[in-house]
């Protein structure tokens, strides 16, 4: 009997010991949550010398802490990618918007959404990649040679995505350049201000965009979150006179709250370009009823919508107004304008009817 109970605590104390080299603090099996806080900076990659690194980063960048002072919570939630069908019921509309002589792509998603998207375009086309920027929203492709082209010149694309005015939504720009065969080296040139021949920038816009509105995924770089997420392009600015902020030259701010003010109940009465103002009628009964439905082909044409659109449609007349508004547009020292909301007689309507409207602004921004 003695010899049994000896077995049996002999075994006993095994099996804690056991659970205790299994799951314990140095066990085998121990939580490795907190791992991450004993890591250790190591020295960053050393090309050989005459290797561009350039195109090397940090895959996850750091942000700055804005009060090193402060201290820091003990938890805190690491944020999730952003998901791809976060833009609402038209995240895939896809619209070629003109400028002047500038042209680009407007996606109805964000940025982390597009961008596998673009690469998959220019996989699928067999345009190699040089130069890959997710943090940037840059890709690059590599030198090409132009089918047909007797004189033997190489072609070069570059593709920058941005954060678009509206929440959710995507820029894609196009800029191309041609050189001749041997000055086609390095994966870095010297891009133009323009493209060297708009006709292939335009190719290459018309074929981009027509793969984005027939091309849908549900994936999401997390790396290409960061796209614009040092600087809100549209900001609401509070207080006793709030206004809209548009990080946006003055022709494109313009033309943007113009697009914006001839729909979802609005309808521009006059307009004066140079004094920035724009006289408004606003009808609740119309209001959210102003969008084009799509085709019921699903085709490509129907998913490219108006641009700009300053027509008058079946949008809000002065006649039937709920309400009549000046909009002012001013342009500050730093290049952006700012947008701000009166009454006819020029006067502030109310700080909370005036937010109401600039946030209608700002969610129908083109």
């Amino acid at each position: 009997m003695k010899l049994a109970k000896s077995l049996v605590a002999g075994a006993a104390m095994l099996s804690l010991a056991g659970c205790g080299s299994l799951f314990g603090p140095e066990g085998y099996f121990r939580d490795r949550g907190d791992d991450y806080l004993k890591a250790q900076t190591v020295p960053p990659v050393r090309l050989p010398q005459g290797v561009n690194s350039s195109s090397i980063g940090q895959l996850f960048v750091i942000p700055p802490v804005a009060d090193a002072g402060v201290p820091l919570p003990e938890e805190f939630e690491v944020p999730r990618p952003l998901d791809a069908g976060a833009s609402g019921e038209q995240r895939n509309e896809v619209k070629i918007q003109k400028l002047g002589e500038r042209r680009w792509i407007a996606v109805n998603s964000a940025p982390a959404a597009v961008w596998p998207r673009v690469r998959g375009f220019l996989e699928e086309r067999g345009l190699g990649l040089a130069v890959q920027d997710p943090t940037a929203g840059v890709l690059e492709t590599q030198w090409l040679s132009v089918k047909d082209e007797a004189s033997g010149d190489r072609d070069r694309y570059r593709l920058e995505l941005q954060q678009g005015l509206r929440t959710n939504s995507t820029e894609v720009h196009v800029l191309q350049m041609t050189v001749p065969a041997a000055a086609a080296t390095g994966n870095r040139p010297d891009w133009p201000r323009t493209s060297a021949n708009p006709e292939r920038e335009d190719w290459m816009i018309r074929e981009l965009s027509g793969y984005l509105a027939k091309e849908e995924t549900m994936q999401a770089s997390m790396l290409a979150q960061s796209i614009g997420s040092s600087e809100r392009r549209v900001e609401l600015v509070s207080g006793a006179d709030p206004y809209l902020l548009l990080h946006a030259d003055y022709s494109r701010a313009w033309a943007s709250v113009g697009g914006a003010l001839n729909r979802d109940g609005f309808h521009v009465d006059s307009s004066d370009r140079e004094q920035g103002r724009l006289s408004v009628s606003y009808a609740a009964a119309n209001a959210e009823t102003t969008e084009e439905p799509a085709a019921p082909d699903g085709s490509l044409g129907s998913r490219f919508m108006r641009i700009f659109d300053f027509s008058n449609g079946n949008r809000a007349s002065a006649a039937d107004a709920d309400a009549v508004y000046r909009v002012q547009l001013l342009q500050d020292q730093t290049g952006s304008v700012r947008v701000m909301v009166r009454t006819p007689e020029d006067k502030l309507p109310g700080q909370a009817e005036a937010e109401s409207v600039l946030r209608r602004i700002r969610a129908n921004l083109p």
